[in-house]
């Protein structure tokens, strides 16, 4: 499995790296400047994106160098990444017209900072969406407040998570659930920086992530607890008449069978990643509250999400059909926060407010 790694980062290294010769020629090309000059920027630029990534300063740094590092490494990443994009586009557009060089690379350039400044106000500008979702068994409508992927770290802290709070609070749940990736690094990992989660006016339950894990999920956990929020990895709870059931980020779906679950009760799932619906409809569950995916984040991740999860953003129902009166649902939320590069492109962060409407 590991040299399956190396082999797939070897070839997206070497993948990129013909872009940045493509992306460096196509820019001495419409400025009439030095192929050899603009080569050697491009590609220095480019071993510094690799350099940065291959210290691990992104998860494991917690030095002021190394949030310096992960900043550069992560615009500059993304920028070059719009770049490649934006040149191509122009470059095939530009074919069957009489465009002189000079108008495509200023055509180039400025698509591509408009595009990267609009995808760092993206990741700034949440949205609240609200979520009917018809529920057996409960006399009246629970309001949950699903927060995924938050990713305290390089580029979100206390500042920050004291926002997302106050439009929480400003939506008057009557339950906060975290879907994991509280944290995504080493820089900022400490409780104060989760102090604000303090001010929710509700009972706040959490799952844990894949990221929580790459840093240090025993730490993550402890902190979890002393900041007053409940637990549930592979664990169940009851808030409001429904029975809250939480599984591990390692967890697989078939642990459900496993736990200890009423199934006379209404029941909501928390998993951090949106799989394991056909295992949680035959036990009842109604609905699964998920995250991970981010969407794609940004373009072109954005299409190539939709092949990679079947349950990539938004509300679902399973099974599809009318064969059944036993549905379970899952909302899959693109995620408040941000994981790699800070950007947003095709989506935004979003705070989706599930209602469980009382079944009549």
């Amino acid at each position: 499995m590991r040299h399956g790694h190396i082999i797939i980062f070897v070839f997206f290294v070497l993948l990129f790296t013909a872009g940045v010769i493509y992306m460096a020629r196509r820019t001495a090309f419409c400025f009439s400047v030095s192929h050899i000059v603009t080569t050697t920027v491009f590609v220095l630029l480019f071993l510094s994106v690799i350099a940065a990534l291959s210290s691990n300063s992104y998860v494991k740094g917690d030095a002021p160098v190394s949030h310096v590092s992960t900043l550069y490494c992560c615009y500059m990443a993304g920028f070059m990444l719009y770049l490649l994009i934006v040149t191509s586009i122009v470059h095939v557009c530009s074919l069957p017209f009489n465009i002189t060089p000079i108008a495509q690379g200023i055509t180039t350039y400025a698509i591509t900072i408009l595009a990267f400044l609009f995808s760092i106000y993206s990741t700034s500008h949440v949205v609240i969406n609200h979520v009917n979702i018809p529920f057996p068994k409960i006399s009246r409508d629970v309001r949950i407040a699903h927060l995924s992927d938050i990713h305290i770290g390089h580029f979100r802290g206390e500042t920050w998570l004291n926002s997302i709070v106050r439009k929480v609070n400003a939506e008057h749940p009557d339950i906060v659930v975290i879907t994991g990736d509280l944290y995504e690094s080493f820089y900022n990992l400490s409780i104060e920086k989760i102090r604000p989660l303090t001010k929710l006016n509700v009972p706040v339950l959490f799952v844990s992530g894949n990221h929580d894990s790459y840093v240090n999920l025993p730490r993550i956990k402890t902190m979890v607890k002393e900041a007053g929020l409940t637990l549930l990895d592979n664990e169940t709870t009851v808030l409001n008449g429904v029975q809250f059931v939480g599984l591990a980020y390692n967890a697989e779906p078939d642990t459900l069978t496993k736990l200890n679950i009423d199934r006379s009760l209404p029941s909501v799932l928390l998993y951090h990643y949106p799989k394991g619906v056909p295992v949680a409809n035959t036990l009842g569950i109604s609905l699964v509250l998920s995250g991970h995916t981010h969407a794609g984040q940004f373009f072109p991740l954005t299409l190539i999400n939709h092949f990679a999860f079947q349950y990539n953003s938004g509300l679902h129902r399973y099974p599809e059909d009318d064969t059944t009166n036993r549905y379970t649902y899952i909302y899959t939320s693109d995620g408040v926060g941000t994981t790699g590069p800070p950007l947003r492109f095709g989506t935004f962060a979003e705070i989706p407010i599930i209602t469980l409407k009382a079944s009549k």
